[in-house]
């Protein structure tokens, strides 16, 4: 399942599915997502891939583990910041890097399920915790000045 907005190149990656016969028979795209369908995905997924090269904010990958699934993400910007170690990172400009982390994700016995479980073991930042570093970082309190 290919889920969210197609981005930026991904012409080349639809046109070589549809090519191949792939799109709809093995995979299927879903170009923007409702809530609930995400929550499904989330779920029911092994793991998620989001090898992005300019995303700010990681709000994938932090799904993700909120989910309690591990994932493959571009090394790029801040989003080892948000994964640690539960994510698996990639040059989001080396397909021959992707493909080796698929393959590992894919093929190792255990692999997965050892990412899983330091995602289970994690103190995880929340809505909540971030609500409050936003408000102290624009309106400290008095007794921090």
């Amino acid at each position: 399942m290919l889920a969210g907005p197609l981005g930026y190149g991904s012409e080349e990656v639809v046109a070589f599915l549809k090519q191949s016969g792939r799109c709809g028979a093995t995979v299927h795209l879903l170009p923007a997502p409702s809530d609930a369908e995400l929550t499904w995905l989330y779920q029911n997924c092994q793991f998620a891939v989001y090898v992005s090269l300019a995303e700010g904010w990681g709000l994938p990958i932090g799904e993700s583990l909120w989910f309690g699934k591990s994932c493959m993400a571009s090394r790029a910007t801040a989003m080892p910041e948000v994964g640690g170690d539960r994510v698996v990172y990639v040059d989001p400009e080396s397909i021959d890097e992707m493909a080796g982390a698929l393959r590992r994700l894919l093929d190792e016995e255990g692999y997965v399920d050892r990412l899983n479980q330091r995602i289970s073991r994690s103190d995880l930042r929340t809505w909540r915790d971030f609500h409050r570093d936003l408000l102290n970082a624009l309106c400290p309190p008095f007794w921090s000045a």
